[in-house]
């Protein structure tokens, strides 16, 4: 489909998702009409898609008074959950915190409502994303714009919850409380039709096991399921299987290795998980809001005191260096990536000593998290990865700081 206004007599929209198999239906009309009414318009005179992500497709309404709002439509993936969690995490940061997110207008989680799928109506947040002019900006605009990101991934940090999972809004008392995981490790493909720990949890250890035994059960339906189609991206053969679940068991026997015993790095802090600079709205030198909160959750800190995601994917590099890269523009983005993280945690040092700290300690839980959510693809790795911490001769070079050795089994 054309990001060009939709056609008034195509009502239903069926497009494969990814993610579930299942189309998208839904109906274009009612869409407008429901926005309309809760925006108490004379009518919706236009629709047009302007985007699409993992778990929405995203439109932008037009009212006859020329006022516009965006609806995002999901896909049947994420039943219910992501868009309850959705519409409670921001309505909680804009209650809570000082945050800037847009204000929702109507919402239906059931998709058996008229609109056909479950849809969020809500605020356009005015300017333009980040990442549309980031590569116009001096130096100093984006070492500006990072110190207000910072900002706003301080203030979720030192948002607190006593559990690990998405936030959701009780409909008879009204508070929030942390309930079920929306996030695509636990939902993906044929996951979310299977009985899997989805949370809460109290600890990194039970978030940590539920996921390596959700890998387990997913791996095992595959192999189950020869007579019926398979995920494209997901079929194993019985070798791939046998070696993905001995993976999974040995990753299991040493979680407690990696469990912090720092009550700091166990306190669960509010993360958004796609912080990338399309996600940051901005007017002059200012954020006027942050987008796309689908995924955010309640994390160990350890998982959220980092860069955010536009910073990471790099290693440092030298300007000394350009010999060594026949790409002069690459080169140029990877020196400006490596100076703008160094400013990133001169300025974590400056403004929280408790963000800076977890940062620094956090290596090898990160590097652990990183090797269960892989060990489906590189299950030998894994057991290798496995092999060298227990005698001692793996190397840790996460740190942002220095690099540490650690000797971690016995």
């Amino acid at each position: 489909m054309s990001d060009s206004t939709l056609d008034q007599t195509q009502v239903v929209e069926q497009e494969d998702d990814l993610h579930s198999g299942e189309p998208l239906k839904f109906d274009h009309l009612e869409l407008k009409k429901i926005a309309a009414e809760h925006l108490q318009k004379h009518k919706c005179t236009s629709i047009r898609k302007i985007g699409e992500g993992t778990f929405n497709k995203v439109y932008l309404l037009t009212m006859d008074d020329g006022f516009e709002c965006i609806g995002r439509v999901a896909f049947p993936n994420f039943r219910y959950y992501k868009t309850e969690s959705e519409v409670a995490t921001m309505e909680f940061l804009a209650a809570e915190t000082s945050i800037r997110v847009p204000k929702v207008y109507a919402w239906d989680s059931n998709p058996s409502n008229p609109v056909g799928a479950e849809y969020i109506i809500m605020e356009k947040i005015p300017g333009v994303s980040l990442g549309s002019i980031w590569v116009n900006l001096t130096l100093d605009d984006k070492k500006h714009f990072v110190g207000k990101i910072l900002d706003i991934m301080l203030l979720l940090f030192n948002t607190t919850f006593d559990k690990i999972g998405s936030l959701y809004r009780d409909s008879k008392t009204h508070s929030y409380e942390v309930g079920l995981i929306v996030c695509d490790l636990f939902f993906d493909g044929k996951r979310g039709d299977m009985d899997l720990d989805r949370g809460p949890w109290k600890s990194t250890g039970e978030y940590l096991g539920a996921l390596i035994r959700s890998e387990a059960v997913y791996i095992k339906a595959q192999r189950d399921d020869k007579g019926s189609s398979k995920d494209d991206d997901d079929d194993y053969d019985e070798d791939d299987v046998d070696d993905i679940l001995q993976a999974c068991a040995e990753m299991e026997k040493i979680i407690p290795y990696f469990c912090p015993s720092d009550p700091a790095l166990e306190r669960f802090c509010l993360h958004h998980s796609d912080l990338h600079l399309y996600n940051v709205m901005v007017e002059g030198n200012e954020i006027t809001g942050i987008i796309d909160w689908e995924s955010t959750g309640a994390y160990p800190t350890w998982m959220c005191a980092d860069y955010p995601e536009f910073l990471m994917g790099r290693n440092d590099v030298e300007a000394s260096e350009a010999d060594n890269w026949g790409n002069k523009e690459e080169f140029q983005e990877a020196v400006e990536d490596t100076i703008l993280r160094r400013f990133f945690l001169a300025e974590v040092e400056k403004r929280d000593q408790s963000f800076a700290r977890i940062m620094k300690e956090s290596g090898k839980f990160k590097m652990f998290l990183t090797k269960t959510i892989t060990l489906r693809d590189f299950p030998n790795h894994v057991k290798n990865w496995i092999k060298r911490l227990r005698n001692g001769s793996d190397n840790w070079d996460y740190d942002p700081f220095s690099v540490k050795n650690y000797t971690l089994i016995e």
